[in-house]
């Protein structure tokens, strides 16, 4: 991660820091750790990074299932990783689209599985849950498939850094656990990790605090 407008080179650690924390195990079920790098070319000092884990399943990452590519096996309920992404960078082809527009603007793209080993089942089935998860939050207020918890956590550290990027543009993950997760709260759709504070704090613009309630 680099430090856009963070010149003190902390603030995606602390809100990384902070979403690990006990306070928020609740609702965020893995945060990614990272170590800062001084990045130096032929002796010249360059810039400092964030050198973090990256957003995927594993166990020792976000633990949830991870499905076969085999039509033949009715995986579709999950593990799904999809992130928000105005630029909807991700693969979009005659065989298969990993890219979902919502009614209202946002774009979403679908990261795991990717386009080598999803089956258009699953991409119809996590399609679906999301279109209708946005639907039911807009039209109806119903909280029936997000995971509230996941959401309030989210949403309060990012109101607490006043995260541009948090604003359903770019860099907000979400991911859904098969039916059959242990954890009941893991099989709705869930927010996170939280990931990116490069413009933290409002530094870019200051009517980034308050969007959590005012935009919702």
């Amino acid at each position: 991660m680099r430090h856009t407008s963070g010149r003190s080179l902390i603030r995606n650690d602390l809100a990384l820091l902070l979403g690990s924390g006990v306070v928020f195990s609740g609702g965020l079920k893995w945060t990614p750790s990272g170590q800062h790098l001084e990045v130096w070319l032929n002796g010249n000092y360059v810039i400092v990074f964030l050198l973090t884990e990256d957003i995927r399943i594993a166990a020792a990452r976000l633990n949830i299932k991870e499905m076969g590519p085999s039509a033949t096996v009715n995986h579709v309920d999950g593990g799904y990783i999809v992130e928000v992404d105005s630029r909807l960078d991700c693969y979009k082809g005659d065989d298969v689209d990993l890219q979902l527009v919502l009614p209202h603007g946002q774009a979403i793209c679908i990261d795991t599985p990717d386009e080598g080993a999803i089956t258009p089942a699953q991409v119809a089935y996590s399609k679906s849950y999301i279109a209708r998860t946005a639907k039911d939050l807009r039209d109806a207020g119903r909280i029936e498939r997000p995971n509230a918890a996941s959401y309030a956590d989210w949403c309060l550290i990012q109101e607490l850094f006043g995260s541009n990027d948090a604003v359903f543009v770019s860099s907000d993950w979400m991911w859904k656990d098969t039916e059959a997760a242990a954890n009941p709260a893991d099989r709705l759709l869930n927010i996170g990790p939280i990931w990116d504070f490069d413009a933290p704090l409002a530094m870019s613009s200051p009517t980034a605090i308050g969007w959590c309630r005012d935009v919702g």
